[in-house]
């Protein structure tokens, strides 16, 4: 984990079969240690409950995830203070649990609020901002603010493709999610150039054998091909929605 948050990979992705008990087990007992040694408000337990809010979150259990975070933010604000860089990153972890659980509207205020608070203290091309702005898309998505989605993925791409050592496989799926708004827009054809896009950088790790990037490659594709039929008949279809992301491991 880098100083901040993890980079967001796609809801996706942790549909991949795994085994979690073992990950909690080891982390509830990083967390039992921590708080022995430094007690129960201390800051260094925030890594901790977010690390462990990380796994309930892919394991779908969002009431527990949900309380880590809180408990996180909660020692963070207190230690040190409300805008300080450390409460952005349970900000953020809220955010895109609020997301997945449909809540567009719960996940815009503490984006939002995470995003300041980052562009306040890191500026606003930095690595950590890549994934807040990911996500602020998909919440500007959902309620039609075309520009504004357009804007944030933009922004992210701008900073991870500055990034060599960004997943590639997020590039793709946010050129996915840039694709909806451009389709979603009837911008047919810069759709269609970033479904290619999206396409080759999952082709380039088809070799991986994992069925989430053959699922995710299929799926791309016939994404392509209707977005082509909609441009040849120039007539708009039902509007679509970006793809959810959420912390998970590197990739």
């Amino acid at each position: 984990m880098n100083s901040g948050k993890d980079t967001s990979q796609e809801l996706a992705q942790s549909a991949r079969p795994r085994d979690f008990n073992h990950d909690v087990r080891r982390v509830k007992s990083k967390l039992s240690r921590a708080r022995l040694k430094l007690g129960p408000n201390h800051p260094g337990l925030c890594h901790i409950l977010e690390e462990l809010g990380i796994l309930y979150l892919q394991m779908e259990e969002f009431g527990k995830a949900k309380s880590l975070y809180e408990q996180s933010l909660a020692i963070a604000e207190h230690a040190f203070g409300s805008d300080h860089l450390m409460v952005s990153y349970p900000l953020n972890y809220l955010g895109d649990l609020f997301i997945l659980m449909d809540e567009y509207d719960k996940a815009r205020d503490f984006l939002l609020r995470g995003l300041a608070i980052q562009e306040k203290t890191l500026g606003t091309n930095h690595y950590d901002l890549a994934s807040t702005l990911n996500s602020l898309a998909l919440v500007y998505l959902d309620s039609g603010e075309h520009a504004e989605a357009e804007n944030c993925l933009l922004r992210f791409l701008a900073i991870a493709q500055s990034e060599p050592s960004y997943p590639q496989l997020s590039i793709g799926m946010s050129c996915v999610n840039l694709a909806v708004v451009k389709e979603n827009q009837g911008r047919y054809k810069q759709a269609s150039e970033l479904y290619k896009r999206a396409s080759k950088i999952f082709k380039s790790h088809a070799d991986t054998d994992d069925p989430w990037i053959v699922e995710s490659i299929e799926a791309i594709e016939a994404d392509l091909k209707d977005c082509e039929r909609s441009g040849s008949n120039k007539t708009r279809g039902e509007p679509k929605r970006c793809t959810p992301n959420i912390p998970c491991e590197s990739i």
